[in-house]
């Protein structure tokens, strides 16, 4: 992953706030020479190896596909691979770059097909800046299954890296296919939103990569700049990044995949669907409730026919409702193995609640029924002495039931 370089917070000013609301661009590749992309209509690709070589990237015909693919289209496999970022291949930028300091939305789509069935090949598309400071990632694997499409995010804060990929979708790799990003680049900390689009459907919903670059990585090299402030997203970057997909099969290399109709839109708050709160573990079993009133006296039976004694019954009616866990819980602080509990603090719909140790004492003796979520912010010091931050959210209830008489 690419170090982040610092920016200074910028005051915006009215006009330029209105200029900054809107721009896109598309890419169809129809006007393109055949042969690389670099320098044609304002798309990057340096395409040299740090070890020798090019990139496997080319304008060519799309060998009249059907699905929305016009003439020519972009081609580009994993037959040459590494981490680099610089070489890559870079979409057409939009002219006004999206950051959270303007809490805009940034938005790109694009459509692929795999051009055979099964060799393996695999790409990476990001959402960037010019320099490979990605805020988002989406894999594609062609594999025996199909076309493997796999969502990386971030979202925790105070984290060294990024979590694992996400597996979101299996695609026909006969068939063409749109994948779309959809971000709302919210200020303040762990707040962004990132939707992912296969094909007209919302397949993964995440946070961007903000907490990546704001509590761990920054570009040292280039200024000594401290952490917290993200770079404007501009472009796509389309990669090829771990092993090399080279059978030594020359002419029959890896043909990778085709893509077309690139677009790329930032606008004033973006427009991303936010992610549904997760669900808790089940609370602590609640202490036994008090005995229900006893119920009225049943009435006067029916009249018996004649020579037929009447018989009165009486009965107790079903008790009244009782709540069940409306009384004093206890949560408490996970343990971490080679770290140290230095503190930890819990609220209950803002209002703070007493803790002893690592145990938070949530008194729902008078609530009515409903969910209680417990917010927990824990504090742990490691080995090496760095605070470790881990928020949390618990799930408390109180529910209502009826006993029998």
């Amino acid at each position: 992953m690419r170090k982040f370089i610092m920016g200074m917070a910028l005051v915006l000013s009215l006009s330029f706030a209105a200029a900054a609301s809107a721009d896109s661009v598309s890419t169809d590749f129809e006007s393109m020479a055949p042969g690389s992309v670099n320098t044609q209509e304002n798309w990057k690709a340096l395409g040299t190896l740090a070890g020798g070589g090019n990139y496997d990237e080319e304008v060519l015909a799309s060998l009249n596909l059907p699905g929305g693919f016009g003439d020519q289209s972009l081609r580009m496999s994993s037959e040459t691979a590494d981490g680099a970022f610089e070489g890559w291949v870079y979409s057409k930028p939009v002219e006004q770059p999206a950051s959270e300091n303007q809490n805009q939305g940034f938005e790109a789509e694009f459509q692929f097909k795999a051009l055979e069935q099964v060799r393996g090949s695999h790409l990476s598309i990001s959402p960037s800046d010019a320099h490979g400071h990605r805020m988002s990632y989406v894999r594609l694997e062609n594999t025996l299954d199909g076309v493997q499409v796999f969502f990386v995010d971030n979202p925790n804060a105070y984290v060294n890296d990024v979590q694992g990929s996400r597996w979101i979708a299996t695609l026909n790799p006969s068939q063409t296919h749109t994948i779309k990003f959809v971000m709302s680049l919210v200020p303040g900390e762990d707040n962004d939103v990132v939707n992912i689009y296969v094909d007209g459907k919302l397949k993964a919903c995440g946070n961007s990569w903000e907490n990546y670059y704001r509590y761990n990585e920054y570009d040292e090299n280039k200024g000594g700049d401290a952490p917290n402030y993200l770079s404007p997203i501009d472009r796509l970057i389309i990669q090829a990044r771990g092993s090399s997909t080279d059978f030594g099969e020359t002419p029959e290399q890896d043909r990778g995949f085709l893509i077309d109709n690139v677009t790329t839109d930032t606008h004033m708050h973006g427009d991303a669907v936010a992610c549904p709160l997760p669900v808790g573990p089940p609370g602590e079993k609640g202490d036994k409730g008090n005995t229900g009133a006893t119920g009225t006296n049943g009435g006067n039976g029916a009249t018996g026919t004649n020579g037929t004694t009447t018989i009165i019954h009486q009965y107790q009616s079903t008790v009244g409702p009782k709540l069940i866990g409306a009384t004093m819980r206890s949560i408490h602080a996970p343990l971490r193995k080679g770290e140290k509990l230095v503190s930890v603090r819990g609220s209950l719909r803002n209002k703070s609640l007493p803790v002893h140790g690592r145990t938070i004492k949530v008194d729902l003796r008078s609530k009515v029924v409903g969910n209680y979520n417990v917010f927990m912010v824990a504090k742990y010091r490691t080995k090496s002495g760095k605070i470790h931050t881990v928020r949390s959210t618990r799930s408390l209830s109180v529910t209502r039931a009826r006993l029998g008489s």
